[in-house]
């Protein structure tokens, strides 16, 4: 390396590979503040070619504070004579250096630019980072996460190349852990063997009692774990976002639970077991859905990564609370 590429390396390295620092470029086109846009341009002319690219000037003063940023477009069409800190923009949307690179990427999205400058806690100017690095962000996060979600670990996981032990190791744990919270549902249902036993009927509804519940849980987890990553749900809309689940898991429930109800009685022949039935899976998918929405804000609040509220985690907890309901209900309105 040239010795002016070796030291913007070794100053890139300081900062970590998930922060604005780490992925910033610290090719750019930054003027003083006081200089004419005729000179800027000029500027440009003589010094352009060494740049990856040009999407913004930046304008900084004699402490290499940023000031206001311009668009080339702009500085082209301005008054020759003005002098660049007429005619550039001050309200400047930046990054600070340490910033996470997911922030980084959702401010790119919200304020639709096509490159943000970065800085330090005293607003030097350091580097900027591209649309094209952004993309690169939102697809590895956006892969980090769905992978956190099947409760596998984002390094390492070539889907060609990784070897199966070594995939298989990232998977037991979890699974392993989650068979325990099988055998809890399994002991749920012994403990009502009696109510199984007299009416036999209800076993040909497990199924449907523990899955659809486990699916609406992990629609909801989903939806909340990507508002929390994009920012979408916030401090302030957090309950909002909360109660609007809640409501569709009433809707879904009273649908779900018609529908099975309706069946079973068909089925069957017995309208009572249609009621517990429908009745028990309306109930079942409304705490789902709640319980799917709240448990990753729990998560985040404990400052860990709400991805890791798994959808297989949280079907298994619903199979266990699914189950205590649905034969709870039958023992009380069969029996």
């Amino acid at each position: 390396m040239e010795d002016a590429e070796a030291e913007d390396v070794r100053e890139l390295l300081k900062y970590g590979k998930d922060t604005a620092g780490g992925i910033m470029t610290t090719e750019y086109v930054s003027l003083k503040e006081d200089i004419t846009v005729a000179r800027a341009i000029e500027h440009l002319r003589e010094e352009g070619s060494e740049v990856e690219t040009i999407y913004y000037v930046y304008s900084i003063n004699e402490n290499a504070e940023l000031t206001g940023v311009i668009s080339l477009r702009q500085l082209i069409t301005a008054p020759p004579d003005a002098r660049l800190e007429q005619v550039v923009t001050r309200r400047v949307v930046s990054a600070n250096v340490w910033d996470d690179q997911e922030k980084v990427a959702r401010m790119v999205a919200k304020y639709d630019i096509i490159a943000i400058p970065v800085v330090n806690d005293q607003n030097q100017l350091l580097g900027i980072i591209t649309v094209d690095d952004v993309l690169d962000v939102l697809e590895e996060e956006a892969t980090e996460d769905i992978l956190k979600l099947a409760n596998l670990d984002a390094e390492g996981q070539d889907l060609v190349e990784t070897g199966p032990w070594q995939r298989a190791s990232k998977r037991l744990p979890w699974l392993v852990g989650l068979l325990f919270g099988g055998l809890i549902a399994g002991n749920v249902i012994e403990s009502f063997s009696g109510t199984l036993e007299k009416v036999t009927a209800l076993a040909f509804f497990m199924t449907a009692m523990a899955g659809g519940p486990g699916n609406a849980a992990t629609q909801s987890l989903a939806l909340v774990v990507r508002g929390l990553a994009t920012g979408e749900v916030d401090q302030r809309r957090l309950l909002k976002a909360i109660l609007k689940e809640a409501q569709v898991g009433v809707i879904v429930g009273i649908v779900s639970g018609s529908v099975l109800a309706l069946v079973a009685v068909l089925w069957q022949g017995q309208p009572t077991l249609g009621f517990v039935v429908g009745l028990a899976l309306g109930i079942n998918i409304t705490i789902s859905t709640i319980l799917g929405s709240f448990f990753p804000v729990i998560i985040h609040r404990l400052g860990a990564d709400p991805a890791v509220a798994s959808g297989p985690f949280i079907s298994t907890l619903m199979d266990v609370t699914s189950m205590f309901i649905y034969f709870g209900l039958a023992t009380w309105l069969l029996l």
